[in-house]
Order: structure tokens, then C-alpha cells, then sequence
């Protein structure tokens, strides 16, 4: 709440439900634990319809780059309901603008994360993955260039994953066992990140669910493990 500006301030007194109960806050401190605190939010969340609630987890979904435009592409929303959900959210005190970026209560936060589940970003991860995996994990989307440098294939990667219809038409496409091991990585089951490169009991013809997902290049593998990029369980969560 320091960092906001007055007018975002203001919008959070008007709109916490307790924000200005005796005592008043005296400082962002306070007020940022009170207007933060699980009374305040479940109060502020009953008067929350659908719209504002899928609002609400795609600027989550978004994090730094959580804009009203960048909500407008993730959602596949007009603006105008956009809009109307955010002034929603400002009105109950759930949400605030950050010199354009749209932030939400950390405890609301931190809930839509454990929904929508995954790791980091996928910039973020590539620093730890071998460039024949970059490699890989690119090509599985097209052909790819030879001559790539790891920098340039994080770069193309990145890109890829920044479209999460494409992502989403590649996560229906999947077997279901795929598409269950995937709710499991989004959920982070650790007992299958420590079992990659380890044989599985399969019929005949079938495909380990894990290897389906690195294949596919929604997985990735990261020093002596997987990590799911952060864009493939946000493009999954859109899809359920």
C-alpha cells in the first residue's frame, strides 16, 4: 500500500469492508494487515460474482504483467467487462493499481496460486536447462533454426509460451494420462519430480505420461529433475 498511489489508497478505505472500523489505521501497516486479514477478505468476497473472481485469478495468473490489456488477451474478454470486474475489485478493497499493474491482497494471492499451481516463469527456468532440452522443448511447437543460441532459444521459447491458446490446444490434445500428470505437476506431487529418468511399469505401446509432457514441451527438465513453467499451468487453469 506505500507504493500505491492516493487515489488507489482511497479505493481501498472506501472499498475493505472493515478498512475504517475504531480504531482507524494510522499507517499502511496496519491498515495493509486489516484490509489483509481473513475476516476482511471473506467478507469482501461475498459480495464477489463470477466474472470478478476469474478477473481476480487471471491477475494472478499475469503477475507482473497483470494490465488491464494483458488481462483483456489472457481472458479473451472485451475491455469494458474487464474493467467492470477490476472497479469490482477496487470497490471491495481486493485490488489496487501499482503505477499501471494491477495487484491483488497477498492472502488471495497466495490462495489463486495453489489453484492455478506450476513453478516459475519459463525465463526464469531456461537459466537452468541445457540447450539440447531447450532445443527440444522448442521444436516440439515447429521447426527450429540451427545455429540457436541458448539465449536465442529461451527467447523463442518464451515467446511460444506467452500465446496460452496454443498452449491450451496442445494441453487438450494430450492422452488423459498426460493430462492427469499434468494436474499433478500443477499441484506439485514431488514424488514424480524425484522419479524422472526412472522406467515405469507400461502396456505395450504406451508412453510414460512424463515423457508425453517433455515431448510435448510442457515440461521441462531442470538439473536432475522437472519443473512446469508457470504459462503452462495458467494456459491449463483457462482450460478447465
Amino acid at each position: 500500500l506505500g507504493g500505491v498511489g492516493h487515489v488507489s489508497r482511497v479505493a481501498v478505505l472506501r472499498g475493505g469492508p472493515d478498512a475504517l472500523v475504531q480504531p482507524v489505521p494510522r499507517s499502511c501497516d496496519p491498515l495493509a494487515r486489516r484490509v489483509g486479514g481473513a475476516e476482511s477478505l471473506a467478507a469482501a468476497l461475498r459480495t464477489a460474482n463470477r466474472d470478478t473472481v476469474g478477473v481476480s485469478q487471471a491477475i494472478v495468473a499475469l503477475g507482473a504483467s497483470a494490465t488491464i490489456l494483458g488481462l483483456v488477451r489472457l481472458l479473451d474478454a472485451s475491455e469494458q467487462a474487464v474493467r467492470a470486474g477490476v472497479a469490482q475489485l477496487y470497490e471491495t478493497g481486493l485490488a489496487w493499481d501499482s503505477s499501471g499493474i494491477l495487484c491483488l491482497s497477498p492472502r488471495l494471492e497466495a490462495h489463486w496460486l495453489a489453484e492455478i499451481g506450476g513453478g516459475r516463469p519459463v525465463a526464469k527456468i531456461a537459466g537452468s536447462v541445457l540447450a539440447e532440452n531447450l532445443r527440444a522443448a522448442v521444436g516440439a511447437f515447429g521447426p527450429v533454426p540451427d545455429g540457436l543460441r541458448k539465449t536465442d532459444l529461451t527467447a523463442r521459447l518464451s515467446a511460444i509460451m506467452s500465446d496460452p491458446p496454443l498452449l491450451a490446444k496442445v494441453i487438450a490434445e494430450l492422452p488423459k494420462p498426460a493430462k492427469d500428470r499434468l494436474g499433478e505437476y500443477r499441484r506439485g506431487y514431488s514424488d514424480y519430480y524425484s522419479g524422472y529418468g526412472r522406467a515405469r511399469p507400461r502396456g505395450p505401446g504406451q508412453r510414460d505420461p512424463t515423457e508425453l509432457l517433455i515431448a510435448a514441451g510442457l515440461l521441462l527438465p531442470v538439473n536432475y529433475g522437472l519443473e512446469l513453467p508457470r504459462e503452462v499451468a495458467v494456459a491449463a487453469w483457462l482450460g478447465e
